[in-house]
């Protein structure tokens, strides 16, 4: 088994990161939601104003990567605090691991020190993910397994004229 750490991002690393993060997640946009390339990126634009709008400064957010024990990183991790006081509820917005270090154990281990974590930072309230589409088979299988349940269906239709 692997040892894995999480490690605060630096901002050159989130800069990296953060334009991967945008590629990967408008294909699954995408695919969702059936739509074109630009409005894709009109639609990814428009969420990541609301959730990451300061970039590596926004309040809130908090950027890891994932290491192994020998220091080198395979993977990143997000974490996004909304509310206030008791209503304070962690949301993990993105957990990445990299191809060739999945299906190995590492995804649970990341998010038990995820918990760690949040347990520091004096987080209680349930932590809650979204998963983009049905097709990340994958990613439901590990949030099931680590003990994550359904806690709403967010469903969609498109419209057309």
């Amino acid at each position: 088994m692997i040892n894995i750490f999480l490690r605060p991002k630096t901002k050159e690393e989130f800069e990296i990161y953060f334009a991967q993060f945008c590629d990967r997640i408008l294909k699954d946009v995408m695919k969702v939601s059936g739509v074109s390339e630009e409005e894709g990126k009109r639609i990814l634009d428009e969420d990541l104003s609301e959730i990451a709008c300061e970039g590596f400064e926004t309040a809130n957010r908090y950027w890891f990567t994932i290491l192994r024990d020998d220091k080198k990183p395979i993977g990143s991790l997000w974490l996004s605090v909304r509310g206030e006081g008791e209503k304070k509820t962690p949301y993990l917005s993105d957990l990445y691991i990299e191809p060739s270090f999945r299906g190995k154990g590492i995804g649970k281990q990341v998010l038990s020190l995820l918990e760690i974590e949040l347990k520091f930072r004096g987080l209680k309230n349930n932590i809650r993910v979204h998963i983009i589409g049905d097709f990340n088979e994958s990613a439901i299988r590990l949030f099931k397994s680590s003990g994550y349940f359904v806690h709403g269906i967010l469903m969609e239709k498109k419209i057309i004229p």
